[in-house]
C-alpha cells in the first residue's frame, strides 16, 4: 500500500543548488527534496484526473455578474 503525498509548496531553486524541489515537513523540521522526472510526471498525472474530476462536477452555483 502506497502512503499519500501531500505537496505544500513547489520550489525552483537556481544558483549553487539550482534545481526543482518539493518543500515539507518532517517532524516539525522544513526539508527540500530533489523533484525527479519520474515525480515530476507523477504529479502530472494526478493533476490531469484532478482536472478530469472537476470537469466532471455539476455546476451547483451560478456565476453572480
Amino acid at each position: 500500500m502506497t502512503s499519500k503525498i501531500y505537496i505544500d509548496t513547489l520550489l525552483v531553486k537556481a544558483g549553487s543548488t539550482s534545481g526543482v524541489y518539493l518543500r515539507g515537513e518532517v517532524r516539525g523540521e522544513t526539508v527540500y527534496m530533489p523533484l525527479t522526472l519520474d515525480g515530476a510526471r507523477q504529479i502530472a498525472a494526478d493533476l490531469h484526473r484532478a482536472a478530469a474530476a472537476v470537469e466532471g462536477l455539476p455546476l451547483r452555483d451560478k456565476p453572480l455578474h
